[in-house]
């Protein structure tokens, strides 16, 4: 099978491991040179290409058996040039405001604090970030995640290299962020770029956003991402549907109506399935809640016709462990001191009674 990531693009990791893309996650202990050169390398390619799919590649595997596109179908038109690299996708620390609760330690340094583990604001060290910037000239698509590209200043660092460099003027360049901060150095920056997108994540309005993305404050991210919109920037919204916010899309999709409304150029709205934490999925619904949350999905869909959201429609039998998904928000909400009586699971009538128009 094709896929052209493993030819044009690398992720470097905050440990930095070197790999292929986020959604084959594994990263090797190498520099830039050496994982090009590896035999790791080379059997990933010999696989894709003998149509075996390789180990860590389960991401997209599980996608499109879902009948999902996966990131592997999305780009296999995006670089019809394989013989050199061509985009980075960069996650220089794990230095984060947030603990989502989809996320992992290694990519939040708040959720390693609260897990007591030793791996608060890791960076990446000299030789991999040289690694890193010699290999720029040919770059034509530059992602910053984290962590959050917000708080981390080695992404103001690289992105006043490749303007020094005259590589920002060939480069589009993305962020992925949760819009807590905004660093106007950063979109200072990203004007000298032949383009620049950010993404915003958000997983729902007000109390349903600040629950699952804790630490997150719902007034400075609506403020943030209106602000960037609003100076004509290049943004979309990305939504992970969880069995937290599947219950409220709705308010998702009528606060992009509104976001639009003022922004100076269209603002997309993308989404998917969480895939792990398991746990947190949204097919852990079961009996009654299921049966409404299936009419709830169906009317939203088709007044709204999100795409994403009929990755719920279309994968809608494979039921998650519902005492799993219990057990793990009942301890984060103890290690949180959050209460999640709020939420759909717990008063099933009021629920029904303020969706009343999304039931019939």
């Amino acid at each position: 099978m094709k896929c052209t990531l493993p030819y044009v693009q690398r992720l470097f990791h905050p440990n930095q491991n070197v790999g292929v893309c986020c959604n084959n996650h594994v990263g090797f202990p190498m520099n830039l040179k050496e994982f090009n050169e590896s035999s790791e390398l080379q059997q990933l390619k010999d696989d894709l290409e003998n149509d075996i799919w390789p180990e860590h590649c389960w991401m997209c595997k599980e996608q499109e058996d879902r009948g999902i596109e996966s990131m592997r179908q999305q780009t296999l038109e995006s670089y019809p040039d394989l013989s050199k690299i061509q985009m980075y996708d960069v996650k220089f620390s794990n230095k984060c405001n947030l603990a989502c609760r989809m996320c992992s330690p290694e990519y939040s340094s708040k959720m390693a604090t609260e897990q007591k583990l030793d791996l608060k604001y890791r960076r990446m060290g000299p030789e991999t970030l040289k690694y890193i910037t010699d290999g720029m000239a040919d770059l034509v698509n530059l992602v910053f995640a984290g962590g959050d590209p917000s708080i981390i200043s080695e992404v103001e660092h690289m992105c006043q290299l490749c303007i020094d460099n005259g590589y920002a003027k060939n480069i589009d360049l993305a962020f992925v962020s949760n819009g807590l901060k905004r660093n106007e150095k950063l979109i200072e920056l990203s004007q000298h770029f032949k383009t620049v997108h950010w993404t915003v994540s958000i997983d729902g309005i007000g109390a349903i956003q600040d629950y699952a993305r804790y630490g997150s404050i719902w007034e400075e991210v609506d403020k943030n991402t209106r602000h960037l919109a609003e100076m004509k920037q290049s943004v979309s919204v990305n939504t992970v549907m969880t069995a937290y916010n599947i219950p409220y899309l709705h308010h998702i999709c009528e606060y992009m109506i509104d976001l639009n409304k003022t922004s100076g150029r269209p603002v997309q709205h993308w989404g998917t399935t969480v895939v792990v934490p398991r746990e947190m999925s949204p097919f852990v619904y079961h009996g009654k809640h299921k049966e409404l949350l299936d009419q709830y999905i169906k009317n939203v869909y088709a007044k709204y016709k999100t795409p994403f959201i009929n990755e719920y429609l279309a994968d809608n039998t494979s039921n998650r462990d519902w005492d799993q998904f219990l057990t793990f928000t009942h301890d984060y909400d103890v290690l949180r001191n959050q209460d999640s009586s709020m939420y759909f699971w717990h008063d099933i009538e009021s629920w029904q009674a303020q969706n009343k128009e999304w039931l019939d």
